[in-house]
């Protein structure tokens, strides 16, 4: 993996709206952790490795949304050496009719041209209000 941090997230956000699995998996160290900061959510907790963000946290994420409804766009970007703060603005179809629209703040760090850690911060009320009663 090559580019900067700033370019290596930027790769990872837009894999991401694609729902492009393989460039994700590539752009994410294998000791990846990925902590959703919060309480009162089954998401709130740190996932490990590629395989813990998409094999748990995504279908997890997923399993309340409309397949294809889902808009991603990075509206900020801050890096300084190897950590990278990205302000995203995202929205999707909630399965029971609520549509979601978040503003998520991640913190990475990257480390030879993967990611090895993020933090993100979400309105996890908003998240669960996406999911059936």
């Amino acid at each position: 993996m090559t580019g900067t941090p700033a370019e290596v997230v930027r790769r990872f956000w837009a894999a991401r709206a694609e729902a492009d699995a393989g460039t994700t998996r590539e752009l994410l160290d294998p000791s990846v952790t990925w902590r959703v900061v919060g309480r009162g959510h089954p998401v709130a907790r740190t996932f490990h490795g590629p395989d813990g963000f998409l094999g748990e946290l995504g279908p997890m994420l997923g399993s309340a949304f409309v397949p294809g409804s889902r808009t991603l766009e990075i509206t900020n970007l801050i890096a300084a050496d190897d950590q990278v703060v990205t302000e995203l603005h995202e929205t999707m179809a909630g399965r029971n009719g609520h549509d979601v629209v978040l503003d998520i703040v991640t913190v990475m760090r990257v480390v030879n041209g993967r990611i090895t850690e993020c933090r993100e911060y979400m309105d996890l009320a908003e998240v669960h209000a996406a999911y059936p009663a």
